[in-house]
């Protein structure tokens, strides 16, 4: 298995930021030069050596990270396949590498991306309580932000808010508060019944600030995972786009409701979910996901891949340029503008530990296309 140096693996991190010198690109292609095919795994078929190189360079700075889930790996699902893999870890196929060493003009001819260094989603959000004031949560002193009535709301050093209700009231029933998280940024909530929500980037939830006594019911816009407090006297409704419900009594869910997506996806781990809407009616399964557009179908699904994002991850699976833009906008509060992209769909995990113009040099190696920044703009060139 491949283990560099130290050095080797800042300077591989260097070549993928596009801040290598000439002298430390030349120690960087001598121990290129030196490695022996058997020493390198990765899955392929039909690549260039510079394609080999961009891979053999990713793998080197996934190994920066803590551990194998924190790498970027994005695969092509054509034939020509992947242009930036996962790490030797995860790959079990392999290929050897050309006995020549390719030229610098080749390893350096994937341009490096304009300065865009913006970070990932961190805990960003506003809280608006029901006279209409704002609370900015990321601003806020850790401790008690608000009392309605006998509901003391209280925001704790993980990036956490917690309504812990008193004795409950129709008027607190009544008490409409809403969360919205920015672009680039996500939150957590202890709703008053104690169910648990992470409420992803360009999202909002609407809630009572103490459930009433028939049931409990919230409002997403955007995306969110719940684990959802038992109840059986209180069933748990939540309003989503299209005018659809979805029906729980205790459960871990997924849905995904944002505006600029076609599908409302529900995708449940555990315990029971009916989705309706109008006429159309659904229970789904744990490892199901529930698809609505027009029509309303269920699916078989990988789970740990639909809420990748709630433990920190963008994992992916036949996704469009489009698809994986969209996605970028809401973690790092960007927008993108293209006239035309690519076709090739693609694969794989990005950590949100990632700057984006790091996840930009990804794509542009994998997809052939390049991106330059316009103010907050990027024009994607294909």
């Amino acid at each position: 298995m491949l283990n560099p140096p130290e050095n080797i693996q800042t300077l591989a991190n260097k070549w993928l930021s596009g801040t290598i010198t000439q002298q430390e690109q030349k120690i960087l292609d001598e121990w290129y030069e030196q490695q022996l095919p058997e020493k390198l795994n990765w899955t392929s078929v039909d690549d260039t050596d510079e394609t080999i190189r961009a891979r053999m360079f990713i793998a080197l700075k996934g190994q920066l990270q803590f551990n194998a889930r924190k790498v970027i790996s994005i695969r092509q699902t054509r034939i020509w396949t992947i242009a930036a893999a996962c790490v030797v870890l995860l790959i079990i196929s392999s290929i050897y590498l050309s006995q020549h060493k390719p030229s610098q003009q080749r390893l350096m001819s994937a341009k490096p991306v304009e300065k865009a260094d913006k970070t990932a989603a961190g805990n960003k959000a506003v809280l608006t309580l029901a006279d209409g004031s704002a609370i900015i949560l990321d601003n806020s002193p850790n401790g008690t932000v608000s009392k309605q009535g006998s509901t003391v709301v209280d925001k704790t050093s993980k990036g956490q808010l917690i309504y812990r209700p008193g004795t409950t009231s129709v008027a607190q029933a009544e008490n409409i508060n809403t969360l919205t998280t920015p672009k680039g940024g996500q939150y957590q909530l202890q709703l008053p019944d104690g169910s648990k929500v992470w409420l992803n980037a360009a999202s909002s939830l609407k809630f009572p600030a103490a459930f009433g006594s028939s049931e409990r019911r919230v409002e997403l816009s955007g995306e969110a995972y719940f684990e959802i407090a038992k109840n059986a006297q209180k069933p748990f409704k939540v309003m989503i786009a299209q005018g659809a419900v979805i029906e729980v009594l205790g459960t871990h869910f997924n849905v995904m409701a944002y505006q600029n997506e076609k599908n409302v996806s529900t995708t449940l781990l555990e315990g029971s979910v009916k989705i309706t809407k109008s006429n159309l009616a659904l229970t789904i399964k744990p490892g199901q996901q529930a698809v609505l557009n027009n029509t309303l179908q269920a699916f078989q699904v990988d789970t740990e891949q639909e809420i990748a994002w709630q433990k920190g991850d963008f994992q992916f699976s036949n996704t469009d340029f489009a698809g994986i833009l969209r996605e970028l906008e809401r973690w790092y509060d960007v927008d993108f503008v293209y006239e035309d992209l690519p076709s090739k769909k693609l694969n794989g995990i990005v950590s949100r530990t990632y700057n984006l113009s790091q996840v930009l040099r990804m794509l542009e190696i994998t997809g052939g296309v390049q991106f330059k920044k316009e103010g907050r703009q990027i024009r994607v060139i294909n």
